[in-house]
């Protein structure tokens, strides 16, 4: 059990909106209330009662956005609760939850039926042994809570399966972030400030200062980034850069010539024939046979 130091992450503000109960609620049509998905809030505050001993239908996972208190599972061990932890109440397995009234409680979740909480667990979306993550809180989670909250309530029906998988991911980003905090991995933070640079088409000598503060040899962290990313740095660079001219083509009217001086080639003539190494076609052909694109 972590001490009562630990367990304070740095406070987040929690939007004024925020701090209130209300919730969207939405079924698959013909599923009756199975098939449902539901994302809320509930302010707490003043509370000092969540559940005893009690048990629920549904699966639900609650954010702690403000508060303290204690989680005690179905095996009886015991929990502390704060602000960016993350508990789960698992269907038909009875837990308590206690909240301290003095801490301004406040909470968002996510819940769904039962039996897509079987099947997200059967796929490892979720772990139905877990009483509670750790994924802490930043203003980008609860920013995306919001605007699942939002979409889900103004989907249309043929939209709910974007909203279900858009929920699935939000589970699954609660599972990352509970994991990396868990066991922090500094050659998975190097790859990515890497990745970051080569997208930003930085120079090698940002690259190897980059390399050189995470203590590995440059040919060692080649051999890293090729086991994470199934590619070289210098292929994933060129990777990244022809994306950014996909884009440029579709969505800019400058010449084939500007895109690839943007981009940093030497000339015209070695883009187009990375491009279409890569691509199977050169940049105009993409450009127009691709719906979007700036012909002529």
């Amino acid at each position: 059990m972590r001490s009562g130091r630990d367990l304070r992450y740095e406070p987040v503000p929690v939007p004024a909106r925020l701090a209130a109960t209300f919730s969207a609620f939405r079924t698959f049509a013909g599923h009756g209330v199975r098939g449902h998905l539901s994302l809320g809030y509930q302010d707490k505050r003043g509370r000092s009662t969540d559940v005893t001993d009690g048990a629920f239908a549904t699966y639900a996972g609650i954010l702690i956005l403000r508060g303290a208190g204690t989680y005690t599972d179905w095996n009886g061990r015991l929990y502390p609760l704060a602000a960016g932890d993350v508990f789960q109440r698992v269907p038909g397995r009875k837990h308590t939850v206690t909240i301290d009234p003095a801490s301004g409680w406040v909470e968002c979740w996510v819940d769904v039926d039962a039996e897509l909480a079987r099947r997200w667990g059967a796929v490892g979306v979720v772990d139905l042994d877990r009483a509670v993550l750790r994924p802490g809180l930043d203003l980008a989670m609860i920013e995306r809570h919001e605007r699942e909250y939002t979409e889900l309530r103004a989907a249309a029906e043929g939209d709910l399966g974007r909203r279900y998988a858009a929920i699935v991911a939000l589970l699954l980003d609660w599972y990352a972030r509970d994991r990396a905090r868990a066991t922090p991995d500094p050659v998975a933070t190097l790859v990515d400030d890497a990745c970051r640079l080569l997208a930003d088409g930085c120079a090698d000598r940002a690259l190897v200062a980059t390399v050189a503060r995470g203590g590995l040899s440059y040919e060692r962290f080649r051999k890293v980034f090729r086991a994470r990313m199934g590619v070289s740095p210098g292929a994933y660079r060129i990777r990244r850069r022809i994306d950014r001219a996909r884009e440029l083509l579709l969505s800019s009217p400058a010449t084939v010539a500007a895109i690839a001086d943007e981009l940093g080639y030497a000339n015209p003539f070695a883009f187009s024939a990375q491009f279409k190494q890569l691509v199977g076609i050169s940049p105009e052909q993409y450009r127009q046979r691709t719906p979007g694109g700036h012909g002529g």
